[in-house]
């Protein structure tokens, strides 16, 4: 096991404690029927995710930080389905059967629902 090995596991978060931000999340998201999203931050270490109610305004409502991704497949703007939870875990056996990817334990997958996604 090399140095990074031993550092990224440092950050990886059990899924139980996922779920939970996971819940805070939509919970807190279920009080808009309305929010356009951005990545404010991209890069190896993290991407941000913003969201605010008027984008002319540009005072974010939320930012959701994910640490030290892998990959991202995404629209850069989007505005939330207020009609579904904003984010879930990814179902493993779906995304493998449509998309060929997995991840590994400790690696999740989040899928984000949008009226343009």
């Amino acid at each position: 096991m090399n140095n990074n090995s031993i550092y990224l596991q440092q950050f990886q978060m059990k899924k139980i404690d996922v779920q939970t931000e996971i819940s805070k999340i939509n919970k807190y998201l279920n009080d808009y029927r309305w929010m356009d999203f951005d990545y404010g931050h991209m890069g190896p270490d993290k991407i941000v995710l913003y969201g605010c109610t008027d984008q002319s305004y540009r005072e974010n409502a939320i930012e959701i930080t994910f640490e030290y991704p892998q990959m991202i497949s995404t629209l850069f703007n989007f505005s939330m389905d207020e009609t579904s939870d904003f984010i879930q875990l990814a179902n493993p056996k779906e995304l493998l059967e449509n998309t060929k990817l997995y991840s590994e334990e400790g690696y999740y997958i989040f899928q984000i629902n949008s009226d343009d996604i």
